[in-house]
């Protein structure tokens, strides 16, 4: 227990200080304003940056934003697809919805909780926004192809997609950042 109590206290006497150029303060909490030169990689801020994928299979039959570099808005139309499954589900929809208003269905729960479910999976499945889901509710039409739009503001880092192409559920079809903000990726040595 001797032994710890000398490793815990190290001094040095004045003379040894200055042989081994060894300087002490006290700690405090403070910034330290020094100019270092270094080496670095602008990228993007990973918060800022998204990827557009299908949510289910079809096909690409229109393309709004077709080349990389392109700045768009947040809102804005990216492509049209078709897609059986989506067609089938905005059918279901449309039925869900005249079979509500055949006399007496109102007080049946189980209309209802079928309508509530084929607008769910429009909006949360297929990721149809409010106004898509509520113009089929308003029209009780179906179209053959659905526009999807930009979930961001940014540029079009990346366009994985051609128009007439098939995709499978999970494809990625942009890359998508907001460059207001970029990183910057420093190499800093040790002594520094």
């Amino acid at each position: 227990s001797e032994d710890i109590g000398v490793i815990q206290t190290v001094s040095l006497s004045q003379a040894q200080r200055v042989i081994a150029n060894v300087a002490t303060t006290a700690a405090v909490r403070r910034s330290i304003d020094r100019e270092i030169t270094a080496v670095g990689v602008v990228d993007y801020a990973e918060p800022r940056r998204t990827k557009v994928t299908a949510r289910f299979r079809g096909r690409i039959e229109k393309l709004y934003v077709d080349y990389i570099g392109r700045r768009i808005e947040r809102g804005q139309p990216l492509f049209e697809m078709y897609s059986p499954d989506l067609y089938s589900a905005e059918r279901e929809f449309v039925l869900a919805l005249k079979a509500m208003a055949t006399p007496g269905a109102d007080s049946n729960p189980d209309r209802k909780a079928m309508v509530d479910a084929a607008r769910d999976r429009l909006s949360i499945h297929f990721g149809l926004t409010r106004d898509q889901v509520a113009r089929i509710e308003s029209t009780r039409t179906v179209d053959q192809t659905v526009t999807f739009f930009s979930p961001i503001s940014g540029t079009v880092l990346g366009k994985e997609v051609q128009e007439g192409q098939y995709v499978a559920e999970g494809t990625v079809l942009y890359d998508l950042a907001d460059l207001s903000q970029v990183w910057i990726y420093l190499d800093v040595y040790e002594k520094d």
